[in-house]
């Protein structure tokens, strides 16, 4: 394969992680699953969790970070598409955004599952 294809893959891939980055600057939901995305990997340090448990961690924050990213750029385009109030355009962001309501819940869970019982253990 030629060169220019890895660059191009390359610059793809900055270009991906520059959007997510600024996503984590400015949109102030993105910080609040960041944030709980750093906590509980400190704590997945501090209670030394399974490679499963880590696996399903890791598998929960990339899917609600992931979803977040879309429901942004969904919201974004809907705005450009049309400013004025719209039914159809708020059925679609208010799907875009279930889905992260959903996959947060999940995490939330998964999370219970794993520290839960590790937490109740200090007390």
């Amino acid at each position: 394969m030629p060169d220019s294809f890895f660059k191009g893959r390359l610059r793809s891939i900055g270009t991906a992680l520059s959007g997510l980055f600024k996503s984590f600057r400015t949109e102030p939901n993105m910080q609040v699953h960041l944030l709980a995305a750093l906590t509980v990997t400190a704590m997945g340090y501090y209670f030394q969790i399974s490679a499963i448990e880590w696996g399903l961690q890791c598998l929960a924050i990339g899917l609600v970070i992931g979803l977040e990213a879309i429901n942004t750029a969904i919201e974004e385009l809907a705005n450009k598409v049309e400013s004025r109030k719209d039914d159809q355009i708020k059925l679609v962001k208010d799907l875009a955004a279930g889905g992260v309501v959903f996959a947060a819940f999940t995490a939330l869970l998964i999370g219970g599952l794993i520290y839960g019982p590790r937490l109740l253990s200090l007390f």
